[in-house]
């Protein structure tokens, strides 16, 4: 299992709380960090396609219920085996421009320090 970071944005906030409902219900893994600007989820998975099916899931259920303005945005963050300093970022939903304009606004290094943190989080060690 891989750790991977979802940081989404939407303006409407019953698609936001409906996409924490199911990353919830989806991941038995998940560990949530609430800062004044963001809400980062880490969450273990086999790897990156198997979280976009899930992903993709949620997002088509929040387009079926109209609740997805173009300004929308969900990010996820992940390390690529043998290149362990490489943060790298995967937009399944939006334009990488809407997320680094919230990410400038607010704090870039901390955003950056913050998902490293949870990256090197251990589930295994916790869950004993």
């Amino acid at each position: 299992m891989k750790n991977f970071v979802i940081v989404y944005k939407f303006g409407n906030r019953l698609a936001g709380e409906q996409l924490k409902k199911q990353l919830e219900e989806t991941f038995y893994r998940l560990k949530k960090k609430n800062t004044e600007k963001f809400t980062y989820f880490l969450v273990a998975e086999y790897n990156l396609p198997a979280l976009e099916d899930s992903l993709n899931s949620f997002i088509y259920r929040l387009q079926v219920d109209n609740l997805i303005s173009e300004m929308d945005y969900l990010a996820v963050y992940f390390i690529d085996e043998g290149e362990s300093d490489l943060l790298k970022r995967k937009m399944v939903l939006g334009k990488s421009e809407y997320i680094e304009t919230s990410i400038k606004r607010n704090y870039t290094s901390t955003h950056k320090a913050i998902i490293l943190e949870l990256m090197e989080y251990n589930f295994l060690q916790h869950e004993a």
